[in-house]
C-alpha cells in the first residue's frame, strides 16, 4: 500500500523513517498497526500483481483490497 501511494522505491525504508517519527512525536499508534500495514501491504501487492491494474483509479481499488484483508485479520 506504501509503495502505491508514494511511489517510494523502498517502501520498507519509507515506513520505518515514518514510524520513527511518529514514535518521537509520542505516537504509538503506529508500533500497535506496524503487523497489519504489512499485511495489508504483502496483499495489496499480490492482488496487484494478479489483476494489473491500468491507471491510478484502479490502483487505488486494489489499495483498499489489500487494506480491507488487513481489516478483516484484525477482527
Amino acid at each position: 500500500m506504501i509503495a502505491i501511494l508514494t511511489e517510494s522505491v523502498d517502501p520498507n525504508a519509507y515506513w520505518r523513517k515514518l514510524k520513527q517519527r511518529l514514535k518521537q512525536e509520542g505516537n504509538e499508534t503506529v508500533t500497535n498497526c506496524h503487523g497489519l500495514n504489512m499485511l495489508a501491504e504483502a496483499s495489496t501487492k499480490d492482488i496487484s500483481m494478479a489483476t494489473n491494474p491500468k491507471d491510478f483509479e484502479e490502483s487505488k481499488k486494489v489499495a483498499k483490497q489489500g487494506g480491507n484483508v488487513a481489516k478483516v485479520a484484525m477482527k
